[in-house]
């Protein structure tokens, strides 16, 4: 059976760029609604921070699927995603304003305020008009766009566009409002695109690549990573299948394309029924290995090879039962 798995860095900098883009350019339409309609600020640094969470899994995700193993590319794409994310985001938060105070008629755009949000973002018709707008009229007036989107920018400060009981907020404090919101929503992604892809060999002083057997364990005791750290794994093929819960999972080490003569053990929380991980954000941390231990080759192909004949090259479920005292056995 083949584990290995080679890394695509250049396709898979291309679809993180994508991905992480378009998902963006999508979550920052939702996500202007819904800090539009929660009234509380600090309600709204939740949302922002939930905005954060989602492009760091779109991150991990693409980063996971394309084994992508070069850490500078991974954060040059996210950078430049982030920056056109946001300037997306201000563009069609700067729309939905707009699209409030300035309504089309067959005369021209006359002002109005419409305060409910769900008749203007939520109209298309206006929304998309405002949006087109606001991306076209810079470039109609031989303006620079950026230095446009900043003056709106400074313009809405100097107006600004929520209370907190005393009047509008405005000047220094929004500024501050909005650096903290950018800084939320940029952490996550950045956090996530700068983990690098490996496992620290101490000894060699590298970072090793992780390729993830199939097989999910119950979690082994403290005694028991001593001895598979100690080079101990005969007991590992009695060690039964988890079906729900946290589990241990083996992980073959690979210094480029060449395998290494180590393992690793890592922790692999929530397990569902299928095998799968019940929540992506807490998938295989692959540079945090509970165990690394230094075999001979003959020594790692035996353990795969029994592996693989005691369960299945593909690790069926199918033959593994749940007890009452004990939710992993054997059939």
């Amino acid at each position: 059976m083949e584990h290995s798995k080679q890394p695509q860095n250049g396709l898979g900098l291309l679809v993180l760029f994508l991905s992480l883009t378009l998902g963006g350019v999508v979550l920052s339409w939702i996500y202007i609604g819904l800090i539009d309609l929660i009234p509380f600020i600090y309600l709204n640094f939740l949302t922002a921070l939930g905005f954060a969470i989602a492009l760091g899994v779109i991150v991990k995700l693409v980063k996971t699927k394309f084994n992508i193993s070069t850490v500078v590319g991974t954060v040059a794409i996210v950078i430049l995603s982030l920056l056109i994310i946001n300037f997306v985001r201000g563009q069609m938060w700067f729309a939905m304003w707009y699209s409030r105070m300035y309504f089309p008629d067959p005369d021209g755009y006359y002002f109005y305020f419409e305060p409910s949000f769900l008749n203007v973002f939520l109209d298309l018709r206006y929304f998309l008009d405002a949006i087109v707008w606001i991306s076209r009229y810079p470039f109609e007036n031989g303006a620079n766009p950026i230095m446009v989107f900043v003056n709106d920018l400074r313009s809405f400060n100097y107006w600004g566009t929520w209370g907190m009981g005393y009047g509008l907020v405005t000047g220094f404090f929004l500024w501050i409002i909005w650096a903290v919101e950018l800084a939320i929503i940029c952490s996550m992604p950045l956090f996530a695109a700068a983990e690098p892809i490996g496992v620290k060999i101490a000894d060699k002083g590298i970072l090793a690549r992780p390729d993830f057997l199939t097989y999910r364990f119950i979690p082994f005791t403290k005694d028991q990573l001593y001895r598979i750290e100690s080079g101990d794994l005969g007991f590992i093929i009695d060690q039964p299948l988890v079906i729900t819960g946290k589990s241990h999972q083996i992980a073959l080490l690979f210094d480029g394309e060449i395998r290494t003569e180590y393992i690793s053990l890592h922790k692999v929380p929530k397990v569902d029924k299928s095998g799968g991980n019940r929540f992506s954000m807490i998938a295989p941390v692959s540079n945090r290995a509970a165990v690394v231990a230094r075999l001979t080759p003959e020594a790692i192909e035996n353990l795969v090879k029994q592996l693989d004949e005691k369960y299945g090259a593909t690790a069926s479920f199918v033959s593994i039962i749940e007890e009452e005292e004990n939710d992993t056995t054997e059939q």
